[in-house]
């Protein structure tokens, strides 16, 4: 039954999304990781001022509860993050480096460096035609390779 619903999604549209995706997933990767570390080390500090009974700090115990459920919040994160770059991952090494190039020109870094297509362009010598048909016909291919 999956196999046959997925027929009506817009596969190539979720593909793109997932392209432009791309960099915040990035960023989660590091910056979760970052907040975890700092997080898990400020609870050990709560923990260890409870454990020798000072309460310098009013409501210690609410404050540790509060940077446990950040802890929690951020591990989500950063497990979404995991988990979004199993399945690109999967489907990115199937990509010719020509094809990998161009969605990354098009999609990736489209906000991040509004030239990089006319770059792409010039270094693969083609048109502008040719670059987004092929860019297309790359993401077409990447949206199989992510659903199949």
């Amino acid at each position: 039954m999956t196999r046959m619903m997925i027929r009506y999604f817009d596969i190539a549209n979720t593909a793109e999304q997932v392209l432009k995706d791309y960099r915040d997933q990035e960023w989660s990767l590091t910056y979760c990781k970052q907040q975890i570390k700092r997080l898990e080390a400020k609870a050990e500090r709560i923990t260890s001022d409870l454990s020798k009974g000072h309460s310098k700090v009013y409501g210690n115990e609410a404050h540790f509860t509060d940077t446990v459920a950040k802890i929690d919040v951020y591990k989500q994160k950063y497990a979404d993050a995991v988990d979004y770059f199993n399945g690109f991952n999967h489907a990115w090494e199937r990509m010719t480096e020509d094809e990998q190039s161009l969605l990354t020109a098009r999609y990736i870094d489209k906000y991040m460096d509004s030239g990089s297509m006319k770059r792409i362009m010039q270094e693969m010598h083609l048109s502008k035609t040719q670059a987004y048909k092929l860019a297309d016909d790359a993401l077409n291919k990447f949206a199989r390779y992510l659903f199949w």
